[in-house]
């Protein structure tokens, strides 16, 4: 024997009971293995596909560089292939990990005896499975996989209002659009197709891997409400609502609703003032004197003489507006016999002479403002921008953000006043809370000397009123400060100056007095083109 074979540990391998055991017996002239030495000769005793703990067989041979005996130490066992099943939570998939055989059983028919014990029958995918079983091992795969619900969709109502809108823009195509059309006034004819309505679509069940039925969320399938002022179901056709009279439409979520729209030849005695609720169309004047009130818009074709129009909406008037009562000089107020316009929405004119208008939105006049009170929740705007008319003289003009006019006042100094900067509406509200703040503070100031005078004379405190007044208190203490807080997130918002604007393109004239904010300018000699802002609290070009 060679000093090689000499040199050889004197390993042996046993196995017991499907652990594998390894003994070292030290000598003169043995050293201890090398784990390759271990590892080669697992391979030539038929263990080299058993599993080996690698902690294990690495204590065993450290323990092998200093023992003095024979020693022995599990290193490794016998094991037959596993399998894992990881089902999601809805019972819908089946997701498959195979470990595979170190030196024990394979996994041959253990994973389809599972499934079948364990009821999963449905939805098995056959070729990922066998592929997985085939291979020997695999980590979450899956391999079955139910049928999910088909969710339910409930009914939706579609609009078809853009579809009228885009016809009567394609007609009006060749048409010259004047200034003074009121462009967002829509009204609908009989038999004109409002909205559609898209049938409820009920769930598909759905079946779990064990082939278990998961019922679909029920649905229901919302009609169009049974009675529809202005509108109804087609005849042929219950999901596609109709217009059924002429008038104005107004979309709700299952419907539209059409508000009708009267015609009428002018507005004077033989027609008697009118209050509706809908849209009117003038084809001739409103009368001095007269009252127009509706809910919905006004569309005059002639002029509005010394009339109060309320509306809703927007206003057109196509020619213009005149009150004929004469101003007092230098007076910024209109007379009772001015012209009056209220609207929820914008005002559009040819031009405003002796006219209170309030304007929700804006107002929009296409030549020219002559002593007239306007207050506009947005923009004012006289002539077209960019061709220099439009003239604003005398009277007051009031604006959230922007004021525009060629010129503003007369080369004769006529005393015009220019607001910008700050919201009327707004300003009302925040008087409205300062007049709330008082009184409450009032009643609290009552209460107090109420519970100063109790509480010096205790025997007055007769079936509980002090409680009640420190109730009381508590309350008014409370509602002080919601109130306080409101009023000054109003003021907050009353601070618009800073992006509030005036512009004229062709001039202003002395006599003009321009407020931006609480900041005011007084014109006193005539200026040229420019644009008006506010910068460090002073009023300056822009």
């Amino acid at each position: 024997m060679d000093d090689g074979e000499q040199r050889l540990p004197k390993l042996t391998l046993e196995a017991q009971e499907h652990r594998l055991s390894a003994t070292f017996t030290p000598g003169a002239g043995v050293v201890p293995p090398t784990q390759e030495q271990v590892q080669q000769l697992l391979q030539q005793q038929g263990y080299g596909n058993w599993h080996v703990e690698q902690k294990a067989l690495q204590a065993f041979i450290n323990s092998c560089r200093q023992a003095t005996h024979a020693i022995s130490a599990d290193i490794g066992e016998q094991r037959d292939a596993e399998f894992i099943f990881n089902i999601s939570s809805d019972k819908l998939s089946l997701y498959l990990t195979l470990l595979p055989a170190e030196g024990g059983e394979p996994i041959g028919d253990k994973v389809e005896q599972a499934l079948m014990q364990q009821g999963i029958l449905h939805g098995i995918l056959r070729d990922e499975l066998d592929a997985a079983l085939a291979k020997g091992q695999c980590e979450n795969v899956l391999i079955a996989q139910g049928d999910p619900v088909q969710p339910s969709r409930e009914a939706s109502f579609v609009s078809l209002l853009d579809n009228i809108r885009n016809r009567k823009r394609h007609s009006d195509a060749d048409k010259v659009v004047d200034f003074r059309d009121l462009g967002n006034l829509l009204i609908v004819q009989p038999g004109d197709a409002l909205m559609r309505r898209i049938p409820a679509q009920p769930g598909k069940n759905g079946i779990d891997i064990f082939g278990q039925s998961i019922l679909a969320e029920a649905v229901q399938d919302t009609p169009f409400p049974a009675s529809i002022k202005g509108a109804q179901p087609a005849d042929d056709d219950p999901d596609l609502l109709l217009a059924s009279s002429p008038g104005q439409p107004v979309q709700h979520d299952n419907c539209v609703v059409v508000n009708p729209v009267i015609e009428v030849a002018n507005v004077d005695l033989d027609s008697g003032n009118i209050t509706f609720e809908g849209t009117v169309r003038v084809l001739g004047d409103v009368k001095a004197g007269m009252h127009l009130i509706v809910t919905g818009d006004v569309l005059v074709e002639g002029t509005v003489e010394s009339a109060e129009v309320v509306a809703g909406g927007d206003v057109s008037v196509r020619g213009g507006v005149i009150g004929h009562a004469e101003v007092v000089a230098g007076s910024l107020e209109r007379p009772d016999a001015a012209s009056r316009i209220r609207c929820g929405g914008s005002l559009q004119a040819l031009f405003l002479e002796n006219t209170h208008v309030e304007a929700s939105k804006s107002i929009l006049v296409e030549n020219s403002v002559r002593q007239c009170d306007l207050t506009a929740g947005h923009t004012i705007q006289v002539g077209k921008a960019g061709n220099k008319l439009g003239h604003i003289i005398g009277g007051r003009c009031r604006a959230t953000h922007t004021i525009h006019a060629g010129s503003i006042g007369t080369s004769a100094g006529t005393a015009t006043r220019i607001l910008v900067g700050f919201d009327p509406y707004l300003h009302s509200a925040l008087l409205a809370k300062e007049k709330t703040i008082k009184a409450k503070q009032a009643e609290l100031h009552q209460l107090e000397q109420l519970l100063t005078f109790l509480a010096q004379n205790p025997h007055k405190d007769k079936g509980g009123i002090g409680s009640k007044a420190e109730h009381t208190r508590e309350k008014l203490l409370q509602d002080l400060a919601d109130t306080q807080q409101a009023q000054q997130n109003l003021a907050e918002r009353l601070n618009l100056a800073s992006h509030a604007r005036v512009i004229r393109e062709l001039a202003i004239y002395s006599g003009a007095e321009i407020h931006i904010g609480n900041t005011v300018c007084h014109v006193r000699e005539d200026a040229g083109a420019m644009t008006l802002m506010l910068a460090d609290d002073k009023i300056v070009l822009e």
